[in-house]
C-alpha cells in the first residue's frame, strides 16, 4: 500500500505540473492566434465581431475550468490517498468532478477554436 500511496503523491505533483502548461498554452496560444487574425488576416474593419466575442469566451471559461478542475484533481488526489490509508475504496465527488470539468473545458476549447474559423471565413469573403 506504501507504493500506492506514493504513486498518487507522484501523481499529483505531475498534475500540478501539467496544469501550469496547459493554462500557459491556452491563453498564450488561443489568444495569441486570435488577435493576430485580428490585425494581420481580417484587418481595420471587422465585421461579424460576435464570433470572435464568443471565441474568445470560450477560450476565458475553458481556462477558468482548468482552473477549478486543478483544484478538483488535488482534492481528488487528497482523498485516495486519505482513503488509502484508511483502508477505503478510491473515487468519489472530486474525481467525478474532475472528469467532467475536464471534458466541458476540452470542448470549450474546440468550440472557441471553431468560432474563430468561422469568424476569419466570414470576414475574409
Amino acid at each position: 500500500m506504501n507504493d500506492t500511496r506514493k504513486d498518487y503523491v507522484e501523481s499529483e505533483h505531475h498534475a500540478q505540473d501539467q496544469f501550469d502548461k496547459a493554462v500557459l498554452t491556452l491563453s498564450g496560444g488561443a489568444f495569441g492566434v486570435s488577435f493576430a487574425f485580428m490585425n494581420d488576416v481580417v484587418g481595420d474593419d471587422p465585421h461579424y465581431l460576435l464570433w470572435i466575442l464568443l471565441a474568445w469566451s470560450a477560450w476565458g471559461l475553458s481556462i477558468t475550468l482548468i482552473l477549478i478542475t486543478f483544484y478538483t484533481s488535488n482534492e481528488a488526489f487528497r482523498r485516495a490517498i486519505r482513503n488509502l490509508d484508511e483502508g477505503k475504496e478510491n473515487g468519489g465527488v472530486w474525481s467525478t468532478a474532475t472528469s467532467w470539468l475536464n471534458f466541458f473545458a476540452g470542448t470549450l476549447f474546440v468550440l472557441g477554436v471553431l468560432f474563430l474559423v468561422l469568424f476569419v471565413a466570414l470576414n475574409l469573403t
